[in-house]
């Protein structure tokens, strides 16, 4: 019987960039969600309602970065997911004249099972928690949180266990 290998996560920009997770995260959990209106009817009971639309997905991923048996700086790696925030101006969609400027989108995956729509990263809280003597930072860890950036038809909700 073969052993099948650890599959590590990894984010993919939309430049066709990869971005390896050091540690896979422990849990995964997205949220989609449904906006819907209504107009309350004086001397009634509860409203009709009516679909107003959906609303971008998200999801959130808490991920350590630890490059201790190194002793490189760990901001190798959170600098790569500082920079998703950042304007990308060799983007096709980037126009200095309307000042059109955006981040790129990236998708999250994990093994052949787990691969998410495109996200933009809305936040992102970096803690690092140690450090060399010399006060160089070693591990981090990162709280990432990701907005669904277009409506995507292609993307199915997936169970990743």
């Amino acid at each position: 019987m073969a052993v099948s290998q650890l599959q590590k996560a990894f984010l993919t920009t939309e430049k066709g960039e990869r971005i390896d997770c050091m540690f896979n995260p422990s849990k995964f959990a997205y949220s989609m969600s449904n906006r819907w209106d209504s107009e309350p009817v004086p001397g009634a009971g509860a409203p009709s309602l009516r679909f107003a639309g959906a609303q971008s997905g998200k999801f959130s991923l808490s991920l350590v970065f630890d490059t201790t048996p190194t002793g490189a700086s760990v901001t190798t790696h959170t600098n790569k997911l500082l920079a998703l925030m950042k304007i990308d101006t060799s983007l096709q969609d980037y126009d200095p004249q309307r000042n059109s400027g955006r981040p790129p989108w990236v998708t999250f995956n994990w093994g052949t099972a787990l691969h998410t729509f495109k996200a933009i990263v809305s936040s992102l809280d970096v803690t690092f928690t140690y450090f060399s003597s010399e006060g160089l930072p070693l591990r981090a860890n990162v709280e990432a949180s990701f907005e669904q950036f277009e409506a995507d038809t292609t993307w199915a909700r997936q169970n990743p266990t």
